[in-house]
Formats: structure tokens, C-alpha cells, sequence
């Protein structure tokens, strides 16, 4: 998934009216069905970070704005093949409690938490500890290795830690799959059932 993607979809939704949160469970749901846990918590803590980024950049351009007596300022940006626009302050804020969110979710208990040393792993490692590390099944492991997603060693089962660095490296840059096209589809779906 490409962060900016999401990062426009957080702000197109910064001028709906009591429904911040349920736009934000729904982003996390479509994300849940998109990541395993362990996937989802690498990805949420960069999430957070490139948040963070944006907010930074945001806030000096509001403050250069309000120091030249210009009120408002406008976040323009693409999403779901159209220009929109939103009011760069209210876009900040919601940013800032995406970051809450994500961060609250990551504090709750049934969520592995995620301590990631890759110095600290095999330079092989076996289908168990890549299973028992990641929660993922001995089958979605293989069925990765037989995809060509994750590099495995030819005629075992095992998986080279530096196929298991570029997964993750692939996976949280979004070059696994068309995120645009993808996350599109999720919406397009939502926006179909609510007018049902």
C-alpha cells in the first residue's frame, strides 16, 4: 500500500462530520483484510512516522500563511483519480488523530507487539521460526515462496533472511500490489453498500 494514498485518503476525509472515526475503523478494516498482523503493525508504525512528516510540513506552512495574514490555506491533492480539496488546518487535524488512532490500536493486547531485529535473526530461516516470528501458516509460507512474493531456498523450505528483509522492504512501499487500484475498489465498494 502507498502511504501517500493513504495519507490523501485520511485528508479527503477531514470535512466529514461525526464520522472521522468510523472512516478511520474502516481504513483499519480494509487494511486488516490487506496485512497479516505482523505486516500491519511494520506498516502502521511507518504509517505514523510519514504522518508525522506531513503534519511538520503542514504546520510551517500554516504558520507562514497566518504570518502573512492569509486565514486559510487549501491541501490539494489526488485521490481516487480526482483533484480535491480540502482546508489544510482541518486536514492537519485529522492527521493528528489518525496518529492517535494507529497508536492506540498498536497499544491493544490482542495486537503482537512487533520488535523486529533483523541482525538478530538466521542467515537461513526455518518454515517454524519464519512461521512462529511473522503468524504466519506453514501454507501461506510456502504458497509465498511458490509466488515468487518471498525468496525461499530452491528445493527447501527454508527462507534466507535477506529474502525476509525485501519482503517487508517490498511490502511497506506499497510494490506489492497496485495500492491506488486496490484501495479504489474498497471504497468504491463502501460508498456502493451506503447507498443501498
Amino acid at each position: 500500500m502507498n502511504y501517500s494514498q493513504i495519507i490523501n485518503y485520511i485528508a479527503s476525509v477531514s470535512d466529514t462530520k461525526d464520522t472521522q472515526i468510523n472512516e478511520l475503523n474502516n481504513l483499519n478494516s480494509a487494511l486488516k483484510k490487506y496485512y497479516s498482523d505482523f505486516e500491519l503493525s511494520i506498516y502502521n508504525r511507518e504509517l505514523i512516522d510519514k504522518l508525522k512528516i506531513k503534519i511538520n510540513e503542514s504546520e510551517q506552512n500554516l504558520n507562514v500563511a497566518l504570518n502573512l495574514g492569509t486565514p486559510t490555506l487549501d491541501f490539494e491533492f489526488y485521490f481516487d483519480n480526482q483533484r480535491l480539496k480540502r482546508n489544510l488546518y482541518k486536514v492537519v487535524q485529522m492527521w493528528k488523530l489518525s496518529i492517535i488512532y494507529f497508536e492506540e490500536i498498536a497499544k491493544q493486547p490482542q495486537q503482537k507487539e512487533l520488535v523486529l531485529r533483523y541482525e538478530e535473526l538466521p542467515d537461513i530461516i526455518t518454515i517454524e521460526e519464519l512461521s512462529q516470528l511473522t503468524g504466519w501458516t506453514k501454507s501461506t509460507i510456502n504458497t509465498k515462496h511458490s509466488k515468487g512474493e518471498l525468496a525461499g531456498v530452491i528445493g527447501t523450505t527454508f527462507t534466507p533472511k535477506q529474502g525476509l528483509i525485501e519482503y517487508f522492504q517490498k511490502l511497506t512501499k506499497g510494490l506489492v500490489e497496485n495500492p491506488e487500484v486496490w484501495f479504489g475498489e474498497k471504497i468504491q465498494k463502501k460508498k456502493q453498500k451506503k447507498r443501498v
